[in-house]
């Protein structure tokens, strides 16, 4: 990288550019400088590992953190161990010596299959353990990569060759389907190790511990029982997730030796403009602070939400840098996934090696791979959890370095919630992870790849969830199974796992066709919910960042038909919602008639004389009528035109929270107006649900709600908070034992909220999903309804 045009260092910069320039004294409403970090160290038991590795440590003057130790010592030990600790902290030590004493100790019979979450990880691995082998006279060619870059030559010679195989879980997915052909690999196989367990959460991280408990099985099979390591940022509940992941017994270690850099961090949020009645866009300030920095030769990133917007970062850095002349602007790249990975590969290298002074960036850069240590990491917009963030921030302040992080706040409800809570933010415990293994639709599907790929025993029903003889039996009298004595056979010709995606839940989905060019090519399938609501005829589809519009919705071949164009505008559908209470039973469900067949799953009691707060948890029946359809422009997200939808309704059974307005909240708003009620209980509604994930590893996209002035069951004003995927994933579950702090976030963020109107903004009670347009809202109505449910719970 080019050398910088001042002597200044990074904190004498800050400190002059804030007294030059009032804007930015008054964008950044908190600044917080984290301490540095020494190091501490730790010792393993003599004779832990093989006297080549010990040799290696000494000659290069290797010494373990002490949770790089604990884990090594625990692996030794025969445990299975999660390592949950900070970026750059040195987990790949905690499964690479533990692989390779193995391979020493059994004279190179030992086996290990490692997965990554990325493929670009994978290849960072790759050339650390070949690395590793070599300083300890193994061979490097033991060490394979297997995804589908790789030929079928090369992956015979990997199966049949490798001691380590390095792939990730979209691909294991796909190749156990072929279990026999693993036989060599499988025969041998001591250790499985998953990376970045934390983005296994959801509905992917549900899919992949089904993933996780067919390599079980496929292990046993060769009678082989291997040991699982798993590493993970800081999350709240590591160990809760590995045990649910696999079903087996896990030692958290969690005692983070490594050092760190002190760095100064910004919570800056844009000015808001009270004649407009809103804040100015993050997007605008990022650009300004990009340019700041690179033109001042301190090596930046910038994390943005979407792709397009780091190609805009990029350009508009370039073009900015350009037109002063600076020679910075042909060090400054953008980079996303989609581009090549021979790409990928140059900018990461040119990242580490200082060539570059700036890249925009999705957050394909937020996992482990290794560009060095930056002077400066921009965080534009919420990355959605405080897990992500610190992955984010510690790109930077891992040399002895001054280091900022900044941290621009979007309108999202949940960035000014935390711009505007600091203390709270900096001393919060990170997000859960959240699994459910008792999804019917997950679990029917995964049913069928496991059985398709061996045969399934009666005692293995447990490695399949609570459900799984429920469903497992549904599938025999489909015929899709056959029981033959205590086992059942796959009874089909073909592979579940090419129709069962690990991202979303097996349904009744849509094809999605690019016809651009005049060439048909499928680019991903969407549930009927999600084409209703975003691929009808008439929408703009965004999909990798690129702008589609739909040409042709077929309801009878399930399939959308769409091309690439760039427009000025997007759509969004509008649609009625109803919500009710429901008992499943084998085959359907019957919805709730008696009120009394409903117990409240908690009971906040409050003052003397009034009614209490009473919280539901269980099985709900979620249905959508689609009515027309908005088009907005980008520029303002005001509508310009509107279109009739005619769709069929849609309808699908989940897991939901619910909870009462008791009768004296009710009074006082009768006392305000008639659409007070409608529009205060609508905008708890969209409070809450833009707060949810405040606690949990998930988006605003993956929860749903309805508020009902009268609900018909309960005859009485209700909330409605539900899991938006058939069957449920476990948010609303973990939303009812957190319903009161959720309530008091959501007044927090409604008083601090600048805007004067009272139907809100879209940083406290707007919601850019809402069905019904953001009508009725109202912030003096909300506050009156969470201010005297709070205020008045009983001491």
């Amino acid at each position: 990288m080019m050398g910088r045009d001042t002597c200044m260092g990074l904190e004498s910069f800050l400190e002059a550019i804030k007294a030059e320039r009032p804007k930015l004294r008054r964008s950044i409403v908190h600044d917080r400088v984290i301490p540095a970090k020494e190091p501490t160290f730790g010792e393993l038991q003599p004779g832990t590992l093989h006297p080549a590795l010990d040799r290696y440590m000494r000659d290069n003057g290797f010494s373990f953190y002490s949770h790089q130790a604990s884990a090594i010592e625990k692996v030794a030990l025969g445990k299975n161990v999660i390592v949950a600790t900070s970026t750059a902290s040195g987990k790949s030590i905690c499964y690479l010596f533990p692989i390779v004493d193995a391979l020493l100790k059994s004279r190179g019979s030992s086996a290990a299959l490692l997965v990554f979450p990325l493929k670009a990880l994978a290849q960072d691995q790759r050339v650390k353990a070949c690395s590793l082998l070599e300083a300890v006279g193994l061979q490097s060619n033991l060490v394979g990569v297997y995804d589908a870059d790789a030929s079928a030559e090369e992956k015979r010679r990997i199966r049949s060759r490798c001691k380590i195989i390095i792939t990730n879980p979209y691909g294991m997915h796909q190749y156990l389907g072929n279990v026999r052909l693993w036989k060599d690999f499988l025969e041998h196989l001591a250790f499985i190790v998953f990376d970045e367990v934390h983005v296994y959460s959801g509905v992917f991280g549900s899919n992949v511990a089904f993933l996780m408990r067919r390599l079980q099985r496929a292990a046993m099979a060769f009678k082989r029982i291997p040991q699982w390591i798993f590493c993970s940022a800081t999350i709240g509940n590591p160990r809760e997730l590995a045990m649910k992941l696999t079903g087996l017994a896990f030692e958290l270690v969690d005692n983070d030796g490594s050092g760190s850099a002190g760095k100064r961090v910004w919570f800056w949020n844009p000015m808001f403009i009270d004649g407009l009645d809103k804040r100015l866009s993050h997007n605008q300030d990022t650009r300004e602070l990009f340019k700041t920095f690179t033109s001042n030769s301190f090596q930046t990133l910038v994390f943005t939400q979407s792709r397009k917007m780091a190609e805009l970062q990029a350009k508009w850095a370039k073009d900015g840098l350009a037109r002063a002349g600076s020679p910075m602007a042909s060090h400054v790249m953008a980079y996303r996934a989609g581009y090549p990975a021979t790409v990928r590969r140059a900018l990461e290298r040119q990242l580490r090696e200082k060539e570059l002074v700036g890249v925009a960036a999705t957050s394909a850069l937020e996992l482990g791979i290794d560009v060095g240590s930056l002077d400066v990491v921009i965080i534009s917009g919420f990355p959605g959890s405080i897990t992500s963030f610190w992955q984010q921030a510690g790109r930077c302040g891992r040399s002895s370095s001054d280091s900022l992080v900044v941290f621009l706040a979007g309108s999202d409800a949940l960035d000014q919630y935390y711009i505007n809570n600091p203390d709270y933010f900096f001393s919060k415990t990170h997000e859960d992870a959240i699994i459910d293994l008792g999804n019917p639709y997950i679990v029917r599907g995964q049913l069928e790849c496991g059985i398709k790929e061996l045969p399934l025993h009666e005692m293995d029903l447990s490695f399949f969830g609570p459900r799984a003889r429920e469903i497992v039996e549904e599938l025999v009298a489909e015929h899709v199974v056959q029981k033959v004595g205590g086992r059942y056979l796959y009874n089909r010709a073909d592979y579940p796992a090419e129709r069962t995606s690990l991202n979303s839940i097996p349904s009744e989905n849509y094809v999605v066709f690019d016809t651009t060019g005049g060439k048909k090519r499928a680019i991903t399938m969407e549930t009927e919910n999600r084409v209703f609501s975003t691929l009808h005829e008439g929408a703009t589809f965004l999909f990798m960042a690129e702008t589609y519009k739909v040409e042709k919705l077929d309801l009878q071949a399930r399939e959308v038909l769409l091309h690439r164009e760039d427009v000025d505008y997007y759509t969004q559908a509008l649609y009625n919602t109803s919500t009710f209470p429901i008992t499943i039973k084998p085959g359907g469900f019957d919805p709730i008639t008696d009120v009394k067949a409903t117990l409240p799953a908690r009971v906040f009691f409050r003052e003397a004389g009034l009614e209490s707060l009473d919280v539901f948890y269980g099985d709900v029946r979620v249905e959508h009528e689609y009515t027309r359809f908005a088009v907005k422009s980008i520029e303002t997200a005001e509508a310009i035109e509107y279109h009739p939808l005619e769709l069929p309704k849609t309808a699908f059974n989940t897991k939901a929270v619910w909870f009462n307005v008791p009768l004296d909240v009710q009074v006082a708003l009768d006392v305000m107006g008639k659409k007070s009620l409608g529009g205060g209980i609508h905008a708890v509604e969209h409070g809450a649900i833009g707060l949810f994930p405040r606690n949990v590893l998930c988006s605003r996209w993956d929860v749903g709600g309805l508020s009902i002035d009268i609900d018909p069951l309960y005859k009485k004003p209700m909330i409605y908070i539900y899991d938006a995927f058939p069957g449920g994933i476990g948010l609303a579950e973990k939303a009812k034992d957190n319903i009161i702090p959720l309530l008091g976030d959501t007044l927090a963020l409604i008083r601090s909220c600048a805007c004067k109107g009272d139907t809100g903004c879209p940083s406290c009670i707007q919601s850019p999903k809402c069905g019904n347009g953001n009508e009725p809202l109202s912030k003096k109505a909300a506050i009156t309804i969470l201010s005297m449910i709070l205020d008045k719970l009983a001491r």
